[in-house]
């Protein structure tokens, strides 16, 4: 499968000038991996949706996801090919961080869960799903995360995530189902 996701990633940059790419799927199932390695290999910029995990008091009823910001600091300059400014959400503070510029490059790699999602309309010309067998998924969460955002993520992100997948078909949309180890 790999040979044949970078074969179809290498086709398309020879026949555009951009290539958008999506990585959407289940936590911790390797998305900001595969995008960090895609990024390196074709010298991609990369957004990451948790970076736009909504401000308190903005959250949306079924994603996990600023709506407004993600569409305005990622989906518009993908879809124009221009530089973008993106503002990191830091959890920690509760606050956004100040705006860091993504220059336009010929590949854009959008990773992380919601952001499949069809308020985005087909912005994307590659979308991959990656998926993890639950234990696997528990315990990357469980090293990631302490205690309470551990059970956070199991109580409340996972079952959300899974709703969404199941709700607006994001893995039968995708060009690529990749089961990650």
């Amino acid at each position: 499968m790999q040979k044949l996701l970078l074969s179809r990633i290498d086709r398309l940059l020879e026949s555009r000038n951009r290539v958008v790419l999506a990585i959407d799927g289940q936590s911790a199932a390797g998305k900001t991996t595969l995008a960090s390695l895609l990024a390196e290999r074709y010298d991609a910029r990369v957004f990451h949706a948790d970076d736009y995990f909504p401000l308190p008091g903005k959250k949306p009823a079924d994603v996990n996801l600023d709506m407004d910001r993600f569409a305005e600091e990622v989906i518009a300059p993908v879809q124009e090919s221009r530089d973008a400014y993106s503002r990191r959400y830091d959890c920690k503070s509760g606050r956004l961080l100040p705006p860091r510029r993504l220059p336009f490059a010929p590949l854009s790699i959008i990773e992380g869960a919601y952001c499949l999602h069809p308020a985005f309309g087909a912005y994307y010309d590659l979308a991959i799903f990656l998926q993890v067998e639950p234990d696997v998924q528990r315990a990357r969460l469980q090293a990631r995360y302490d205690s309470a955002r551990f059970q956070r993520a199991m109580g409340e992100w996972v079952p959300q995530e899974n709703a969404y997948f199941r709700m607006l078909n994001i893995r039968e949309k995708c060009d690529f189902i990749l089961t990650m180890a």
